[in-house]
């Protein structure tokens, strides 16, 4: 299998040819959080106007959060499955229009294989996503109960709790690494059982946990320059390409395990 600077290579040749559509997909998805923030305010800015809810603290705020939430993960869901499709297709050599992104939302019964397939992975992953919700949910409690009062305990709560969070979310992304190739090989043939997926994806990622840490090792040092924001906007598409080079090694890789498997026993 490609290391990192084997897949970096490997992209490039493709990144040529779609930088434009790369970087679009990257507004796109920028747009559609920055959406969903706005909401959120927008929201909570009403509720409080109408005297709803009394202040940010307040369990209707939260159950707003969680609404806004679910709309933008039902708008987006497809979108998410249809830029993995594309990049997918980029990696393989296949030059594909980028309004084939969409294409997700014109077919209800690939919508709503999208959706089991997607909410299916939530529930295996729910654990950990609660604790990191707790997590985020009290980091913010504390930041706003001690306000700039007590600045050193502010300053160290924050500070602890969003180092705890860092570490909940790494554990999170190791232990869902069996996870990873599911939306990948869906996108490679959605007319499958979800759990015969997410079953292909556990046996094509076993052993390979490994790799996936190197590879978003390096992932993340190419993040550095974002702290500039402006970077961001041509590194994260190559690192997304990267990534699912990566992926694509490793379906490949499984594809090719199976094949042999499957000539060793018929002889």
């Amino acid at each position: 299998m490609k290391n990192f600077k084997e897949l970096k290579q490997s992209v490039s040749p493709r990144m040529k040819r779609c930088w434009g559509e790369c970087c679009a997909l990257f507004f796109i998805s920028a747009g559609g959080i920055t959406a969903g923030i706005f909401a959120w305010f927008l929201t909570t800015n009403y509720l409080l106007a109408m005297d709803i809810i009394s202040s940010m603290n307040d369990p209707m705020a939260l159950l707003a959060a969680v609404c806004v939430f679910l709309i933008m993960w039902i708008i987006s869901v497809p979108y998410r499955y249809g830029s993995r499709w594309y990049r997918l297709q980029q990696v393989r050599g296949h030059a594909v229009h980028a309004k084939s992104v969409f294409s997700c939302y014109f077919s209800s019964k690939r919508l709503l294989q999208i959706y089991k397939l997607s909410a299916s992975l939530t529930l295996r992953k729910s654990p950990l996503i609660v604790v990191m919700l707790l997590l985020v949910g009290a980091a913010i409690f504390y930041i706003i109960r001690f306000g700039g009062n007590e600045e050193a305990i502010y300053g160290f709560v924050s500070v602890v709790l969003i180092m705890i969070l860092v570490v909940v979310y790494l554990m999170y992304t190791i232990i869902n690494i069996k996870y990873t190739a599911a939306p990948y090989l869906f996108a490679l043939g959605h007319d499958r059982p979800v759990k015969d997926i997410i079953k292909e994806s556990v046996t094509f990622t076993k052993s390979k946990h490994g790799y996936m840490i190197e590879i978003l090792r390096s992932c993340a040092l190419m993040l550095i320059p974002c702290i500039l924001v402006f970077p961001m906007i041509f590194v994260i598409p190559k690192m997304m390409m990267i990534y699912t080079a990566a992926i694509n090694e490793m379906i490949e890789n499984g594809f090719a395990e199976d094949r042999l498997v499957g000539m060793e026993r018929r002889e």
